[in-house]
């Protein structure tokens, strides 16, 4: 048997001897059938509770952004009726990128993305956004690469200063702002070139002009608002959740 194991059994055999089962103790119950399942599992134990934690956790990011995907004024903000509206759902996959580093990010982001299509033929509220977001490419692209980037950048989290964990995340929330907006222009001058319909939506009749360089004057406000909002928030939440995260992982 091995040395831990050994342990584990003496362990548990003193812990039963002098157990007694009150009420007022359900922490030593807790503890007994942890001990007894890690005598038991050893590391799988470990990372079956990883698993189930990084789940939980999932499925709760996962409800924030069906909240504020479908709920008014939660999680889109209308300021021009002709153009798409101002988002805070960067703020929510940035955290969850940070906490739970790139992978995980882009498997939320990716959430978001197929919720902006489904909602693009759904709830449709302006010709830009039919337009941008019908296209399965423009909707989920973007939205997946907004939560891989803060997950990157996150892992400078484990080499830096705490002194410097504030900057990493604010940085985290802009990158990932900018890269969403800044991909969204890229597909969408792809694959809508040389679209009248389109410069005509955002108030261009002459459509000699890039439609790049149009993109980005329409979409200047909402993006630096949507930079300025998450990357203030990213810090406030990150630092204490990671906090309480790094004993549950």
């Amino acid at each position: 048997m091995a040395e831990w194991q050994t342990r584990k059994t003496k362990d548990l055999v003193i812990a039963f001897r002098s157990w007694k089962f009150e009420s007022s103790r359900p922490h030593m119950i807790k503890k007994a059938i942890h001990d007894f399942l890690f005598f038991l599992l050893g590391d799988r134990c470990i990372m079956a509770n990883k698993k189930i934690n990084t789940i939980a956790i999932f499925s709760v990011f996962v409800a924030i952004v069906m909240l504020q995907t479908f709920i008014p004024c939660l999680g889109y903000i209308r300021f021009f009726p002709a153009l798409p509206a101002i988002t805070t759902l960067p703020l929510t996959v940035t955290v969850f990128g940070i906490l739970m580093g790139p992978k995980m990010g882009g498997f939320l982001g990716f959430f978001w993305g197929a919720l902006s299509l489904f909602r693009a033929y759904t709830q449709p509220a302006d010709l830009v956004s039919i337009m941008l977001f019908q296209n399965a490419v423009i909707a989920i692209i973007p939205r997946f690469l907004a939560g891989v980037v803060p997950g990157l950048i996150g892992k400078l989290w484990q080499q830096r200063h705490s002194t410097r964990n504030y900057l990493i995340s604010v940085a985290a929330g802009v990158a990932s702002t900018l890269t969403n907006t800044l991909m969204v222009i890229l597909f969408t001058s792809i694959f809508y070139n040389h679209s009248s319909k389109l410069m005509s939506c955002l108030g261009y009749a002459d459509t000699s002009k890039s439609l790049i360089i149009v993109l980005l004057i329409a979409l200047s406000f909402n993006s630096a608002c949507e930079a300025i909002f998450t990357g203030i928030l990213t810090p406030l939440i990150v630092v204490p959740l990671r906090k309480v995260l790094s004993k549950r992982l």
